[in-house]
């Protein structure tokens, strides 16, 4: 990857949705651009267009307006083919909503991801394990997500997500359902990866009391992205 090309980029990305005789425009002309290694917290109301914004950024959605770019190729422009290997190796997702199967264990939540891209039985042994350990989960590995706590169960998520080495992760409201301790540990896990595995970190978040452990803090406001003073 070339040092001179931001990791992700967007230009003047914009979003409309038609809402019967009127339109909504959630987004307005977006510039944003993230390096490898950043941690990005996206703060803002519910209904703001966070998750309109990841969801573009993702290739998971298509912008009215504007581009996406990975590594100075138009996401935008991919086929349907090349957006699932853009996701599958390049981008992992963490939900509010944890989004574990509920019949498999942590392994085999996180081991999922391997067996799908068609790792090998002994290395995906050996990187469920150490996914698991990175985020503290190893002794509850053969525990289901009912056994598990909220915070647990996103720590799995997490794993899971970064188990095939991803560029970016991509983390919708991850602590929404969390109390403030695990909250705080949930983020902090997040400060972790782009520290040892310079992974780039985005996440949406509407608590105030988490960005000061982002690199770079946004805010939404009537469409628009603001950039807030830096933090770290």
């Amino acid at each position: 990857m070339s040092t001179d090309i931001p990791l992700l980029e967007t230009k003047l990305l914009s979003k409309t949705f038609d809402a019967g005789e009127d339109s909504i425009q959630p987004l307005q002309s977006i510039n944003f651009t993230a390096k490898s290694g950043n941690f990005i917290a996206i703060m803002g109301p519910s209904g703001s267009g966070k998750t309109t914004l990841l969801n573009l950024m993702a290739g998971l959605d298509k912008p009215t307006d504007g581009k996406v770019l990975f590594e100075g190729k138009d996401v935008v422009q991919m086929s349907e083919k090349e957006l699932t290997q853009f996701r599958r190796h390049s981008l992992g997702f963490v939900f509010q909503s944890f989004m574990l199967m509920p019949l498999l264990s942590a392994f085999e939540n996180v081991e999922l991801v391997l067996r799908i891209a068609g790792v090998g039985a002994s290395q995906r042994k050996d990187r469920t394990l150490k996914a698991l350990e990175m985020v503290g989960m190893s002794h509850r590995m053969n525990h289901r997500p009912h056994e598990l706590s909220g915070g647990e169960k996103q720590r799995v998520a997490i794993a899971r997500a970064t188990v095939s080495d991803p560029y970016i992760i991509f983390a919708d409201e991850p602590t929404a359902e969390l109390d403030s301790i695990n909250a705080q540990a949930i983020f902090s896990i997040f400060k972790q990866l782009t520290i040892e595995k310079g992974m780039t970190v985005i996440t949406t978040t509407h608590d105030a009391t988490l960005i000061d452990m982002a690199s770079e803090v946004y805010e939404i406001r009537d469409g628009v992205l603001h950039r807030k003073v830096a933090t770290n």
